[in-house]
């Protein structure tokens, strides 16, 4: 029987204040030309996901921007903007 090698994907929310680049493989992007053959030089196109944006990558990427504080996870609430007032 063969193994599933797709990576399991995992699902975050961009932290508000930051921005995630995400390659994709699918898309390319002209870049520019070899000066020695002529040929197109095309690299992947980057996909930007800002504050409050659901971005879906396999689960070891996610953590690794959970840790460096870039995602939430997507069932969290987002903090209050209410500024609270006190009685003198």
């Amino acid at each position: 029987m063969a193994e599933n090698t797709a990576p399991q994907l995992e699902t975050g929310v961009v932290k508000p204040g930051r921005t995630v680049c995400v390659p994709r493989s699918n898309a390319k992007s002209f870049a520019g030309r070899d000066p020695e053959t002529g040929e197109p030089i095309l690299v992947p196109s980057v996909q930007e996901f800002g504050p409050n944006q659901t971005i879906r990558l396999p689960r070891e990427e996610i953590a690794w921007l959970r840790q460096r504080g870039f995602l939430v996870d997507h069932d969290a609430k987002p903090p209050s903007r209410t500024i609270r007032s006190h009685e003198a």
